[in-house]
């Protein structure tokens, strides 16, 4: 649970921190730039923590992209993160895409 709460807090004082960036000037396209690097950083974070959860050290064969808004380093407030998971045959599910989503959903 504490893992959880941590990126709770990660996302609610990113937001809290760009909107008081925005209501002190920032542009639109700053905020959308802003949004989507805390994005990253947390797909990047989740992707990373599945790695050595599952303890997988290659990753040939294996992405994730990033599409829609966000795919376009656009992600406007409040809008979803939208992501597609390309990977060769998985014996048994994608442990990668299970930690990323379950964790995102």
């Amino acid at each position: 649970m504490q893992r959880l709460e941590c990126l709770r807090n990660f996302l609610a004082t990113s937001w809290e921190e760009i909107l008081t960036r925005h209501r002190a000037g920032a542009s639109g396209q700053d905020v959308m730039q802003a949004l989507t690097g805390r994005a990253d950083m947390l797909v990047t974070t989740l992707y990373r923590e599945a790695l050595s959860d599952q303890n997988i050290s290659q990753t040939e064969g294996y992405a994730v992209v990033a599409q829609g808004g966000y795919g376009r380093g656009a992600l406007n407030p409040r809008s979803d993160i939208d992501l597609l998971f390309l990977f060769e045959k998985v014996e048994k599910g994608d442990p990668i895409t299970k930690t990323i989503l379950h964790t995102l959903w």
